[in-house]
């Protein structure tokens, strides 16, 4: 009786201790915080390791472009995330408190490049559940808006965001969630491939410089899905595209993909590369016309409505109506132009700014052989 207590005990331990976070350790150079729960750290360090093994033989000229290389080797292609992803957080990990730390810069001795800012409105990137997010990024544009030096304490040392590519990543609530994921194992090729496609995406955002700085996302326009969302880019060498083409370029390698597993990941693909647009809006001449028919009865209406009522109230109200729907009509009058023009994205300088350091690919390949 002692003996199946014990035993028990001891699986329902296991089981316990397996979930929880570990002191932190790094793996291949990267560094994972306590607050990132074993399984989640196992999986991650699996997907580096997949990451660092497999050779891609791409032959997509886009993706060699958005790299910056010709050589698609696992070594490679570690290389080039490791110089933009030093960090994980996990999503209990909170921002704030005696986490967050910041500095005057004559105490720092440090100093921002004089480039402008981007353009950021802080709505809602997503919509729904966080993938992962960039954060060094963040930390780095709020420092130099703010022109103090910020950073996070992680394990009791102080990580200042000197540069976006202090590469500090924190996972969110959508990386291992049923919905985000290929198929139910968690370790399958299909959610390695998933994954490291959102690896590369923030990674991405250790990049840009002045405008450009973050690659950070633009909302979503109308007749997108995500319209009115912060969840697409009108960059040609962003976040999304290179997330797809990573994930496009996996799949091809991925022999023990199934045929769902391979369906999924074409829609995952489809689905970022959806996200980069370069118009204000995502609609057919059809759909623009009917807007306007539409909006031309209403404005009918309105202008009725003001020559009949006397009412001052009244004819404030609908004198502002018939404005909005005249400025409505105008505006798609200004999307029906925008058609016959060909867009087509812009490549942005990727190279960062700040104070940063490249790790050559030896070194980097030195730190992830051994484990």
């Amino acid at each position: 009786m002692v003996i199946r207590l014990m035993k028990n005990f001891l699986t329902v331990l296991f089981i316990f201790s397996s979930k929880l976070a570990f002191p932190f350790e790094k793996f291949g150079g990267v560094y994972f915080d306590r607050t990132v729960p074993n399984s989640q750290a196992y999986a991650m360090k699996e997907d580096l390791k997949y990451l660092f093994k497999t050779d891609v033989l791409s032959f997509d000229t886009d993706l060699l472009k958005l790299l910056g290389t010709n050589d698609t080797s696992g070594e490679t292609l570690y290389n080039w995330v490791y110089n933009r992803v030093r960090y994980i957080i996990g999503e209990s990990y909170t921002i704030g408190g005696q986490n967050y730390i910041s500095r005057g810069l004559l105490l720092s001795g440090f100093r921002y490049p004089k480039t402008p800012l981007p353009v950021i409105d802080r709505g809602d990137e997503y919509g729904a559940s966080v993938v992962m997010s960039n954060v060094g990024a963040s930390l780095y544009y709020n420092g130099k808006k703010q022109n103090e030096l910020k950073g996070l304490r992680l394990d009791g040392k102080k990580v200042f965001a000197k540069s976006p590519r202090v590469g500090i990543l924190q996972i969110g609530s959508g990386l291992f969630s049923d919905v985000t994921a290929i198929n139910s194992k968690e370790n399958s090729e299909a959610n390695k491939i998933q994954r490291l496609g959102t690896l590369f995406h923030e990674a991405r955002h250790s990049d840009g410089s002045g405008k450009n700085l973050g690659f950070f996302h633009k909302k979503c326009p109308s007749g997108h899905a995500f319209a009115g969302l912060f969840a697409c880019e009108s960059y040609n060498n962003g976040a999304y595209k290179l997330g797809a083409l990573i994930r496009k370029a996996y799949l091809k390698k991925c022999l023990a993909c199934s045929l769902e597993d391979k369906v999924k990941l074409e829609a995952s693909i489809a689905d970022a590369l959806s996200r980069v647009v370069f118009r204000s809006h995502i609609k057919t001449e059809d759909e623009i016309l009917n807007e306007i028919k539409t909006y031309e009865g209403v404005v009918k209406v309105y202008a009725d409505l003001l020559a009949l009522n006397p009412n001052e109230t009244n004819r404030a109200i609908y004198q502002r109506e018939y404005n909005n729907y005249i400025a409505k009509i105008k505006k798609c009058k200004e999307q029906l132009t925008e058609l016959q023009i060909i867009h087509s994205g812009k490549d942005v300088n990727p190279l960062p700014e700040g104070e940063f350091r490249i790790y050559s690919k030896s070194e980097t390949s030195s730190l992830i052989r051994n484990e």
